[in-house]
């Protein structure tokens, strides 16, 4: 049963044009089946085999909380993006797809990736993160993000902003009571919190 749903994913894969049969490579990684919790079969390469060593590492420092939440600053809405069979919905470059080619026990052949996202044409852009700051921290939350539901969501983390918000108020150096009793004693203080509270901000502060 197993060999037959790993046979029959390997086939879908091939004729939606995720994967494609090539004759040579100067790389091939054993495929990995795994079994969802649905009952489907997933079909992974394991490139743990040579090609994970033979690539250049780029390592990107995980941001803070605090750094995340200057990000998304300003913004009124989250969105969630559904994407059924989410991992095959990036195209590959030609450059990628001449090393994360399988071997397959469909006949004697080579498959390699030429994943896709059908039904849109698009460009891949590069963009600098302070012309799109938001943007930026949202995608890098949906990195940290344990995926539940594999088949459809990928973008879902209401739940971790609200956890890391609670936990860097945690770690602030000042509670929130203590700035209330600081305001009601500093008058610099007191005039900023009637400024904010009446929406009317002076040009000059008198001794300030």
């Amino acid at each position: 049963m197993h060999h037959w749903r790993s046979s029959r994913e390997i086939e879908r894969l091939a004729d939606i044009g995720v994967t494609e049969p090539i004759t040579h490579s100067e790389w091939a990684a054993p495929i990995v089946c795994v079994r969802k919790a649905n009952g489907k079969m997933r079909v992974c390469a394991d490139f743990s085999t040579g090609l994970n060593k033979a690539l250049d590492d780029y390592e990107y420092s995980i941001p803070i909380p605090e750094d995340i939440f200057a990000w998304l600053n300003g913004g009124t809405m989250l969105s969630q993006i559904d994407f059924f069979d989410a991992y095959i919905q990036v195209e590959l470059t030609d450059e990628a797809k001449e090393v994360v080619v399988i071997n397959t026990h469909k006949a004697n052949r080579l498959m390699r990736w030429a994943n896709m996202l059908i039904g849109y044409d698009f460009d891949i852009e590069y963009i600098k993160n302070d012309s799109f700051g938001q943007a930026d921290g949202l995608s890098r939350l949906i990195q940290r993000h344990p995926l539940t539901q594999e088949d459809c969501v990928i973008a879902s983390f209401e739940v971790d902003v609200k956890q890391m918000s609670a936990d860097a108020v945690q770690r602030l150096p000042v509670s929130d009571e203590s700035i209330r009793k600081q305001t009601g004693k500093r008058v610099v203080l007191r005039k900023l919190r009637s400024f904010t509270d009446s929406g009317r901000w002076p040009k000059v502060v008198e001794g300030a």
